[in-house]
């Protein structure tokens, strides 16, 4: 497909000027990324949910974003997204910002996320996860005027792992299993025990439905199998909250559900600002 193409294309010449690592070159590969997710929403609205150019072409970034919530990529880190879109407004419009190395290089991954989910058969296959950094998000906050700031699913990750690890657990990030793609967010290990973690960042309030409760359940047996001597538990956590069916299997299935309540209790107090 030439569209897709076109993305890949622009998400290769984005590497390209990543690994220069100028100034420009930074500024040059945002720009590029942000173009590449444009395509993709845009060859999605198109291709996948049949809409005519005309209705497309027009739209706002987030009304794109908005109109492609069913890619998982997009649902579960919408909010990173935005924060791209709004690198790329701050090179156009404040003249004062540049574009850091780990900002870039966290477009790159979450736009290689997109790509691979929607042309698995043409994916990128080194993947190193990355995230906007702490001081770029609140100069965005500022210069947008965002009233709550981003949060997303790999930041999540990160966040939760580093409290874990506090506490004396080994931490492995996006692990998989026993050869397979099977992949889940964060394993803990301590002695005996191994927790499996699932994380579902939402926007909006959006609750988590019950299809997340047997995707980790599937996890959760894989793991048992390729640790049979570990006592595995399966936690899914979320920003927002779970919905009744989500609620009902997760007693079933004896998965332990952690809302956003309970997740402001576990992450250290300065970090209350992803919420």
């Amino acid at each position: 497909m030439p569209i897709a193409r076109h993305a890949k294309e622009l998400i290769e010449h984005s590497s390209e000027h990543l690994k220069n690592g100028t100034e420009k070159d930074l500024i040059i590969a945002s720009i590029h990324l942000d173009n590449a997710i444009e395509i993709m929403l845009k060859e999605y609205l198109r291709f996948n949910k049949n809409k005519a150019w005309r209705s497309i072409e027009n739209k706002f970034f987030h009304q794109l974003l908005d109109d492609c919530v069913e890619l998982e990529t997009i649902e579960n880190n919408k909010s990173q997204f935005v924060a791209f879109h709004d690198i790329r407004n701050a090179l156009y419009h404040a003249g004062t910002f540049a574009p850091r190395r780990e900002d870039v290089e966290s477009a790159f991954y979450f736009t290689k996320l997109l790509f691979n989910e929607m042309h698995p058969n043409f994916s990128f296959k080194t993947m190193k996860v990355e995230t906007t950094s702490n001081r770029t998000i609140r100069f965005l906050a500022r210069e947008f005027g965002r009233d709550k700031p981003y949060v997303t699913e790999a930041r999540l990750v990160n966040e939760l792992a580093l409290v874990f690890k506090r506490q004396g657990y080994e931490t492995r990030i996006n692990p998989t299993f026993a050869g397979t793609s099977i992949m889940a967010d964060l394993l803990l290990l301590k002695n005996s025990e191994a927790v499996l973690i699932e994380i579902k960042a939402r926007t909006k309030g959006k609750k988590v439905l019950n299809s997340a409760i047997f995707q980790l359940a599937g996890y959760v047996e894989a793991v048992r199998k390729a640790m049979p001597t570990k006592r595995v538990k399966g936690w899914l956590v979320t920003n927002t909250n779970f919905s009744k069916a989500a609620i009902t299997a997760a007693r079933k299935l004896n998965v332990r559900l952690i809302n956003a309540e309970e997740l402001k209790k576990i992450l250290p107090r300065d970090q209350s600002y992803l919420y």
